[in-house]
């Protein structure tokens, strides 16, 4: 490994999942980050794991339990997906800790939405390393600081969880 850090070229990916989100096709899916320093450049890199959809689960009846899968249109950041992928790549870090240690992998960010759009609670569904939890919230909260457009079901306004997965990646 070298030994400075001028000796690693940093690099930032940003990746549009144009997937699959609870089993339908969703054309507005939110970005997914990659985040990668590359030391050098090898024929035979090992690719990153496939990044898993965003879920959506709701509170139909306002009752705290998140059941149902949402496949409707996708609830976008009140200040825009651009804005909001412009904020979240530039505040995310990849830690120095994890990097020495070659952490990678994916965290799933868990938040609940109410039903005026407000992020109510931001948690680590799964954990990647303390360190890259935290960049990742941190960067997720003040991305969205707007909050995110409220969800209707049939007229009312439901509160919701969003899993959002945020891959971390050293080759």
């Amino acid at each position: 490994m070298p030994d400075t850090h001028s000796d690693y070229q940093i690099r930032f990916e940003l990746f549009m999942n144009m997937g699959y989100i609870n089993g339908s096709f969703n054309k507005m899916a939110l970005p997914f980050f990659l985040f990668s320093i590359m030391i050098g450049q090898t024929q035979n890199s090992i690719r990153p794991p496939t990044i898993p959809p965003i879920q959506f689960l709701l509170d139909k009846d306002n009752d705290g339990i998140f059941e149902s899968n949402y496949s409707g249109k996708e609830p976008l950041p009140k200040e825009g997906k651009d804005e909001f992928v412009r904020c979240f790549t530039s505040l995310i870090r990849y830690p120095f800790d994890a990097y020495e240690k070659d952490i990678k992998g994916i965290l799933i960010l868990e938040a609940i939405i109410d039903e005026s759009g407000k992020i109510l609670k931001l948690e680590i569904k799964n954990s990647l390393f303390k360190s890259c939890d935290e960049s990742a919230k941190k960067a997720f909260t003040e991305a969205a600081e707007q909050g995110y457009a409220v969800l209707e079901i049939n007229n009312k306004r439901v509160k919701y969880k969003m899993e959002y997965p945020v891959l971390f990646w050293l080759e």
